[in-house]
């Protein structure tokens, strides 16, 4: 078996070219991005269970690890890893599909982000007072920044059960 060295004809560089060029336009979920901007907000659950759903910033404790938040929340709540639940959701059209690591866009939400969403649930807590446990039992709390993405509003409102749901927009 012999191989023969040719070069590229003209009519199979076009062919190629033009392959290329109708792959970038078709909407292939794996390689093409979403026009809707998304933030990476940040967003905590305080249940009326006394845990601590952490949506955001949770892309932070796999292998390409910069920041993890439950250092952060242990600091700032005082309250164990025990009480703390990284919540997963579905992958958004903007994120490559074959980056499944990496499962909704609060997955790269920074440390500054999730210290204000911590702060502004601390702050609430204090607000409501010693009853915080029983309060938290009966309503839910849904305190939303005004400039989170569309996303970020709909996570929030889809959230079940009581408790204190907070989401911040993004610190940049």
């Amino acid at each position: 078996m012999s191989l023969k060295a040719r070069g590229i004809s003209r009519r199979t560089f076009n062919l190629a070219i033009s392959a290329s060029l109708i792959g970038q336009m078709l909407p292939f979920n794996s390689f093409s991005l979403s026009n809707e901007h998304v933030s990476k907000d940040g967003l905590l659950h305080l249940t009326d269970e006394g845990k601590l759903n952490i949506y955001s910033g949770v892309g932070h404790t796999s292998i390409y690890s910069k920041e993890n938040p439950l250092f952060l929340i242990k600091k700032k709540l005082n309250i164990s890893e025990d009480q703390c639940r990284f919540m997963f959701g579905s992958n958004p059209e903007q994120l490559p599909a074959l980056l499944s690591q990496h499962i909704n866009h609060l997955s790269f939400t920074s440390k500054a982000t999730n210290e204000k969403a911590i702060d502004v649930l601390k702050t609430s807590i204090s607000e409501i007072g010693k009853d915080a446990d029983q309060i938290l039992l009966k309503n839910r709390i849904l305190i939303l920044d005004d400039q989170i993405s569309l996303k970020t509003k709909k996570m929030a409102n889809q959230i079940k059960g009581n408790g204190i749901i907070v989401a911040v927009k993004e610190v940049v």
